[in-house]
């Protein structure tokens, strides 16, 4: 290729070109790959700017406009994929009374300063009590300040909240960060994964499509759930378990209930967005070094009264969902980095999945 920057790579009909002077990935599909890969040649052969484009003058100008300037590395985009790491402070050994709490590679040392906190949050996490501590450990407090409560990591604080009901889904979510930047990891996507047989399926999902649900439906129809929330992918390709509850809300606990009816008499808590939630435990137990590579990328979408298809999905559209539903680096994005992106994720068979019937979806999905 005519800039150096670059970094091109063929899967099917998609075109994905790695750019290492803003470490972001551009996607060409079918005939804007042609393009891409034509314009390319023209450069080579020493083409100017205004040739190219009165050659291609039918083509879009916004198109030709960013496959010119990719290819003559020009920096197209102050695009930031990688955040820092939160900052969860340092472990020291303390004096006050703690329960411990272990989730994978990681125990949370909690300080519960009365009653009514302790029967807030432990029956939602009781199911990851534990007498044996791990070399990685968090000592966890609740201090209250005039009227909000602060979450504390190793006399850090890490968040605040107005009411005791958003503490539990607050410790939740801060627990499930601290995991997994507690080791080096290629990405993390907001998706459930869920085993079946000897198949895994990740299914990333923007919030609203009914991932939670569905996720409770294969449950409920054996399926082993390694997560709800975040699928955390090994340097090696492997998602780890993440053994949290699922966060069911409120639309969705009548059905919930036909599954698992025990579920309508838990109590519900508040998210951030004042929604109620309920907690529901995974039923089954892994063991804390669970680990296995995906064999499905599934994109779920809920849509009353349609009917269940499942439609194949390119790699340029797969990036593009994996990008709408939210996902995290542990690093800056290099050329090999993408590269494993690619071999463990991208080169996987891809799919959407548009239901209304959850039997028929669960169905689907335990046939491929």
């Amino acid at each position: 290729m005519q800039c150096n920057f670059l970094s091109a790579y063929v899967l099917t009909d998609s075109l994905l070109v790695f750019s290492k002077m803003t470490e972001f990935v551009y996607g060409f599909e079918k005939n804007d790959a042609a393009l891409f890969l034509e314009i390319d040649v023209l450069l080579s052969k020493g083409y100017a700017k205004k040739d190219i484009f009165q050659k291609y003058s039918e083509v879009p100008k916004e198109l030709l406009r960013r496959v010119y300037a990719l290819l003559s590395c020009q920096e197209l985009d102050n695009i930031v994929e990688y955040q820092p790491k939160k900052d969860f402070g340092t472990f020291t050994e303390s004096s006050v009374s703690r329960l411990a709490y272990t989730a994978n590679h990681v125990s949370f040392l909690i300080h519960y300063p009365d009653k009514d906190l302790y029967n807030t949050i432990h029956p939602v996490i009781s199911h990851l009590q534990s007498k044996k501590l791990k070399k990685r450990c968090i000592n966890v407090d609740f201090i209250k300040k005039e009227k909000k409560w602060q979450i504390i990591f190793n006399d850090v604080p890490i968040t605040e909240f107005n009411k005791i009901s958003t503490l539990a889904l607050g410790l939740q979510e801060n627990m499930l960060i601290a995991l997994y930047q507690s080791k080096p990891h290629l990405i993390t996507i907001h998706a459930a994964a869920a085993q079946y047989n000897d198949k895994l399926f990740i299914l990333p999902a923007v919030s609203g499509s009914g991932k939670t649900t569905l996720t409770t439906a294969l449950m409920h129809h054996d399926f082993r759930i390694y997560s709800d929330e975040l699928a955390v992918i090994s340097r090696k390709g492997k998602v780890s378990a993440l053994p949290f509850s699922l966060n069911i809300k409120e639309g969705s606990w009548k059905i919930i209930t036909t599954m698992y009816p025990d579920f309508n008499s838990t109590d519900y808590h508040i998210r951030f967005d004042k929604q109620r939630v309920k907690f529901l435990k995974l039923n089954q137990q892994f063991s804390l070094n669970k680990r296995k590579r995906p064999t499905h990328l599934i994109f779920p979408q809920y849509k009353e009264g349609a009917k269940t298809k499942l439609i194949k999905l390119s790699a340029c559209e797969a990036l593009n969902r994996i990008k709408q539903a939210g996902y995290q680096l542990d690093k800056p994005l290099t050329k090999d980095t993408f590269e494993d992106i690619l071999t463990y994720l991208l080169a996987l068979p891809k799919f959407s999945l548009e239901y209304s019937s959850l039997t028929e979806a669960v169905n689907v999905i335990s046939k491929l």
